[in-house]
């Protein structure tokens, strides 16, 4: 298991809580390369950036995925998780 970071502003994180806090994004590039190296079982800790605030771990239960629907409102972050909060 890998501990992994994952960044949320303010709105991001509400954003996922309120889309059920099932499926966590990144931005395409350079993440995509790294979004490879994760895996199933490993976590993702939360931080909240602007506040400096750890928010939530996250177990990972999928493998990447590519999915441009909207969940978050200023980025699209298409490359994505199916998480779970522990």
């Amino acid at each position: 298991m890998t501990s992994w970071l994952n960044l949320f502003t303010g709105r991001t994180w509400q954003e996922f809580q309120a889309a059920g806090a099932i499926v966590s994004g990144f931005r395409s590039g350079r993440s995509e390369s790294r979004a490879r190296k994760i895996n199933r079982g490993d976590i993702f800790l939360c931080y909240l950036v602007g506040v400096s605030r750890w928010v939530g771990l996250l177990e990972i239960e999928s493998g990447q995925f590519h999915d441009e629907a909207q969940i978050f409102s200023e980025e699209v972050f298409p490359v994505r998780f199916r998480v779970k909060p522990t």
